[in-house]
């Protein structure tokens, strides 16, 4: 009898212990789960971010350039080189479509109410 209630003992403390190193073996791979996902997140962040490096380099190298400077003055700053001559070309306004004027036709007071009431 006291074989079996020690074996009993010995069992449910093998169980809690077995039970205790699951958990925490569970709890150190969600862990890891979760470090993972920051790991892949910040790859992509960084793919972002050498992405628009590239794309900020292109322009350093574009600014560096005398022709698209002096484009971008023109454009931005309405500007002329001297002796260039400017053309302005202005949009003609679409004529307005008038339309006919709504006529507003007189009833009388008992067919009104109806309109208002079932219509």
């Amino acid at each position: 009898m006291l074989k079996s209630i020690l074996s009993t003992i010995v069992i449910g403390v093998l169980l809690a212990a077995i039970g205790y190193l699951a958990s925490k073996v569970g709890l150190a791979a969600y862990n890891r789960y979760l470090v993972q996902l920051e790991i892949n997140k910040a790859k992509a962040q960084v793919m972002q971010l050498e992405g628009s490096n590239d794309e900020l380099k292109q322009l350093v190298a574009q600014l560096g350039n005398k022709e698209f400077l002096t484009l971008k003055l023109k454009e931005q700053l309405n500007v002329k080189e001297p002796g260039e001559k400017v053309a302005i070309i202005k949009n003609d306004p679409q004529p307005e479509i008038s339309q006919p004027p709504t006529v507003i036709k007189n009833y009388g007071f008992w067919p009104k109410w109806w309109d208002l009431f079932f219509k």
